[in-house]
């Protein structure tokens, strides 16, 4: 990503200025931000607050079937969100140290008490 907006840069005749190259690739990288990382985020609260409006409404055949659908949908975008802090975690900490938290959650025991 940051090598293609770098060369991007480089072809617009941005020239060898470091500063515009680095703005280049941070208007980028913010766009890539909001479209991919965010993405997923602003999906949910939108499809909230359309369920909101559909809750209060009327109530009608379609308008259950549409919260019912919408329930499905926003439910399947919340596991995509929550696979990505997942796999955000387990890329910030390495392979090592996600195997060992996860065998110390998997293998701890309550005490009973």
């Amino acid at each position: 990503m940051v090598k293609a907006a770098w060369a991007r840069a480089a072809a617009k005749g941005e020239g060898p200025m470091l500063m515009q190259k680095i703005a280049q690739v941070h208007d980028e990288l913010h766009v890539w931000d909001w479209e991919v990382l965010k993405a997923p985020t602003n999906r949910i609260r939108k499809m909230q607050k359309d369920l909101e409006k559909l809750r209060r409404g009327p109530m009608s055949d379609e308008s259950v079937a549409a919260q019912k659908e919408l329930l499905v949908c926003l439910e399947l975008l919340m596991d995509q969100e929550e696979l990505m802090w997942v796999q955000r975690f387990w890329n910030m900490l390495g392979d090592d140290l996600v195997r060992e938290v996860l065998h110390a959650i998997n293998t701890a025991t309550i005490p009973d008490g």
